[in-house]
């Protein structure tokens, strides 16, 4: 957030990184996944299916650093398995990404 291209941000903007989670028992699941085409693919679908909106990143950390957040993981899912769970979104801290291999 906001969501609107680089460019477009004003000197007061705050940018604010939230991830895909799902409410769970005991707490927030995060989606995750083990490549970039795997992450497209699922949101690809998701999108189409009206199951997600407003994602216009991936985000891309180390399996250390997710595996040291306070929440449990969901690693590539489909969206056939999430028939039924509530959407949520996590604040996730920008500067824990690592760079893009662009």
């Amino acid at each position: 957030r906001p969501n609107k291209p680089v460019w477009k941000l004003a000197p007061g903007d705050e940018i604010r990184w939230r991830a895909a989670a799902l409410t769970g028992d005991p707490g927030l699941v995060t989606l995750g996944f083990s490549s970039l085409p795997k992450a497209v693919a699922f949101l690809q679908g998701a999108v189409l299916a009206g199951f997600i909106s407003d994602i216009n990143k991936v985000g891309k950390f180390s399996r250390a650093t997710a595996l040291a957040q306070a929440w449990d993981i969901r690693l590539n899912p489909t969206l056939e398995s999430l028939t039924g769970e509530t959407l949520a979104f996590v604040d996730i801290n920008p500067a824990l990404a690592e760079a893009p291999d662009e």
